[in-house]
């Protein structure tokens, strides 16, 4: 069965159980004082009949069936509740109960307001019939409005007759009870009994808006982190001690602590250290979202606010109290699209709900490695502080941030109106507890090594004078003994190497760490043989820039059609002699690698701390390189990649249920990284005629592929990929970068404008392809003006992307 004959039988069935349900308003008891009830349910049926025959957005129309349902059960269950304490009652009960209500002062008119508020819903409904012969997208986001503005109208009506009309309801028990003179408690409240099947589906409907929120994984507990939590029990004492302190409350009104170091010395391990203790010893631990640079959805802010939202739902800590209205926003939010920019997202996602949180019970959120957020980090990383730090004032949340020394984290924590509520610590204080810390730290990994026990009753000094050599770099130790476990030569001799040469400063001496391992694994006189060093300098250009960790497997396929493909064997050749500094599993095709920590990458590209030409990986240059990769990717991209049948695809892409399986199976990884990714490799490669002809460069067919990309056909099935993949919303940026990337010359103008064409597309249609990704090819052909949705292109020299930066473009 299609998924579309699913939703349309589960539409009946509610529509089937609602009307079966509301027939108590079809007969009334004399006796029961509000004859608003029968009304009521009429209205209630002309509601569910028309939103059930609504031609569009079943999805929604099935989620606002539900809520009424809901709503239609609570009404009649208290209808229910005065006529099971009315009907028994003897024929002069019933008298005396009716004088009662005669002479009580309780006034009907929040039924009354009840029953027009419903009918003005009724008649708004009335907007989602058409004339069967006009398209479906034609009134596509028209619908979707109105059953928006339904869903909210049935919420707000189902809160104002619990907190009003229950209130009449609860009086007239009372003057049962007092004019029978029943022995028993008044009665407090109406208890309502809700079907179970209705709460099962509200809590299953709950739970899919939470899912449809974009987050990360991105908690302290997330694989990316494994090597931050290494945390060595009876370390870092006295910062520790600093940190109860400001979690036991002993720091008043200072809500954010903030904790800044240098690279390398531990501070991601202490955040997760920290989040641990706060879920499983205090049990008080909201949310953590740890930065990561280069990995998708980790070094930017695009799903910060709508994780940390995610994290707060599903907290044990705080889901009793923020659960329903983190869900009751994300379901008011998503109605304007999947991805926001932060100044919408914060504000609906963590502000509103905040208020509903108990003021004297704090929440703490833990942020690590602010300074791994690399995307537009000048422009979003201020903002995401300032959204961040204001959700102080809604709610109790208590926030740990941690980032290396940076001006422009710094000036915005301190030119802050939350200034006055900081407590900053740096890690520098502690470097007496660091440097014994690291020495501990090595002996406990020299006792876990061959012949390390041995080593360090011979050579007792050793671990000393390595973490001397550390200078407070955990990073330092931790890649040093790495190395130890990896060298080929016996452990004394490992040693010796690391302690050879001059000490340097902090990175300084990092620095000269990753050159030792370097060079041990790949000696400088074996690099001679270019086809080795270009192998070696291919594999560390991917450590240091792919923007997500991937396979070799993967890897492989993304290069296959380039000039000089990696290969899986090209890759286990090359990190088996790294693992010191690089997660690896050798003959493991499809596990994923990656840096073990972020100086490693910085250090590749650095010509001032990648001081030998040999390991040096020159970023523009390689870029080129990986973006010719995806560029060549994407050129295998067909229509309906997914093979959806006709009627899924011109469905709403939330009709397919099993969508995750179809992009796995028939989308394969490497095209899905091109989708996502083509462009930022694009905007850091090198331009034609930047460097001379037959210097190495990669270059060379970039626009020609790009050409072939954004010509109309395969432009749009990019598009429709990614809307398949829930990533649309970055294609207008990717255009405005692919554009800005063209060189400034009159040969170019073609190509410019073919991007153009693109971002009017999306600039007019995303919602519309958002929701079903099939409709770009309709959307491509449609004039403007034709649908709802549609708007004139935003002039080229002022558009403001989805993140909410403005891009100039340069005319030419």
């Amino acid at each position: 069965m299609s998924s579309h004959k699913k939703r349309r039988g589960t539409i009946d069935d509610i529509l089937r159980w609602t009307r079966t349900g509301l027939s108590w308003g079809q007969k009334v008891a004399t006796v029961v004082p509000i004859p608003a009830y029968g009304p009521i349910s009429q209205v209630l049926i002309q509601l569910i009949d028309q939103i059930a025959a609504a031609r569009t957005n079943k999805q929604a129309a099935e989620d606002v069936l539900q809520h009424i349902q809901v709503l239609a059960t609570i009404v009649g269950s208290s209808k229910e509740e005065l006529e099971n304490r009315i009907t028994p009652l003897s024929s002069a009960d019933k008298q005396t109960v009716k004088s009662g209500f005669l002479e009580s002062s309780l006034s009907q008119d929040p039924f009354d307001q009840f029953y027009r508020d419903l009918k003005r819903l009724a008649a708004l409904s009335e907007g989602l019939k058409h004339p069967r012969y006009l398209p479906r997208w034609f009134f596509n986001s028209k619908d979707a409005e109105i059953i928006q503005e339904i869903e909210i109208g049935v919420s707000k009506a189902q809160t104002y007759f619990q907190t009003r009309c229950q209130v009449v309801v609860q009086g007239y028990l009372e003057t049962i009870d007092n004019r029978l003179g029943r022995l028993h408690s008044a009665v407090d409240r109406v208890i309502v009994s809700v079907d179970d099947a209705a709460v099962a589906r509200k809590a299953e409907d709950d739970n899919k808006v939470l899912e449809t929120l974009p987050h990360a994984d991105a908690g302290y507990r997330a694989s990316t982190n494994e090597l931050k939590s290494g945390f060595l029990e009876g370390t870092r004492s006295g910062l520790f001690a600093e940190l109860e302190k400001w979690v036991g409350g002993e720091l008043p009104n200072k809500s954010i602590c903030v904790l800044s170091g240098g690279a390398g010395t531990g501070k991601s391990t202490v955040a997760s250290e920290l989040a641990k203790r706060l879920d499983t010893r205090y049990g008080k631990l909201g949310a953590s979202f740890f930065f990561a640079r280069g990995v998708t959805d980790l070094d930017t802010t695009r799903v910060f606010f709508p994780t940390i939202a995610y994290q707060l739902a599903h907290s044990q800590w705080t889901k009793g109290t923020l659960r329903q209205p983190i869900i009751d926003a994300a379901r008011v939010h998503l109605a304007q699209g999947r991805t926001q920019a932060m100044e919408y997202e914060a504000p609906a996602l963590l502000h509103g709900p905040l208020e509903f949180a108990d003021k004297k019970t704090p929440i703490f959120v833990v942020v690590d490695a602010l300074d791994e957020c690399t995307q537009e980090a000048f422009k979003l990383v201020p903002e995401m502080l300032r959204l961040l730090m204001a959700s102080t004032d809604h709610g109790p949340l208590r926030i740990f941030l941690t980032f290396r020394p940076d001006q422009l984290v710094e000036y915005n924590l301190q030119s802050s109106q939350w200034s006055n509520i900081i407590h900053t610590i740096s890690i520098d204080t502690f470097s007496d507890d660091s440097s014994r810390d690291v020495a501990v730290f090595i002996k406990v990994r020299l006792n876990k090594i061959a012949h390390g026990p041995d080593l360090l009753r011979r050579r007792p000094e050793v671990a000393d004078s390595l973490a001397a050599r550390a200078q407070g770099l955990f990073i330092y130790a931790r890649t040093a003994m790495d190395f130890l476990e990896t060298y080929p030569g016996t452990l004394d001799e490992g040693v010796d190497v690391l302690l050879s040469g001059e000490e340097g400063v902090a990175l300084g001496a990092l620095d000269q760490l990753y050159l030792t391992v370097l060079a041990n694994a790949f000696p400088p006189e074996h690099l001679q043989v270019l086809a080795l060093r270009a192998r070696v300098q291919s594999v560390l250009a991917c450590i240091a820039l792919l923007r997500h960790p991937m396979t070799p497997r993967v890897l492989e396929s993304l290069t296959s059609l380039t000039r000089h493909p990696i290969t899986c064997g090209d890759t286990d050749e090359v990190l088996d002699r790294l693992r010191s500094v690089v997660v690896f599993k050798r003959d493991a095709p499809d596990e994923v690698f990656r840096p073990m920590h972020a100086t490693f990458p910085q250090f590749l590209v650095d010509d001032a701390r990648c001081t030998n030409d040999l390991y040096l990986v020159q970023p523009r240059r390689q870029h080129a390189r990986l973006a010719e990769a995806c560029l060549r990717a994407l050129l295998s991209l067909e229509r309906n990649m997914c093979k959806l049948d006709d009627a899924a695809l011109v469905a709403s892409v939330g009709d397919v249920a099993d969508l995750q399986d179809r992009l796995a199976e028939h989308v394969p990884q490497h095209v899905q990284y091109a989708c996502v990714h083509w462009a930022a490799h694009l905007r850091e490669a090198c331009r034609p005629g930047e460097h001379p002809a037959g210097k190495g460069c990669f270059c060379g067919n970039l626009v020609e592929l790009l050409r072939s990309v954004v010509s109309p056909e395969k432009m749009l099935r990019w598009m429709e990929t990614l809307a398949f993949m829930g990533r649309v919303d970055g294609a207008l940026d990717a255009l405005a970068e692919a554009r800005n990337w063209l060189p400034a010359d009159a040969r170019f103008n073609a190509l410019r404008a073919s991007t153009d064409q693109g971002r009017q597309i999306l600039f007019n249609h995303t919602n519309d392809i958002r929701d079903c990704p099939h409709s770009v090819y309709y959307a491509s052909v449609q004039p403007a003006g034709s649908s709802r949705s549609s708007q004139p292109l935003v002039p080229l020299d002022d558009y403001t992307d989805m993140r909410g930066n403005r891009i100039v473009f340069n005319h030419h």
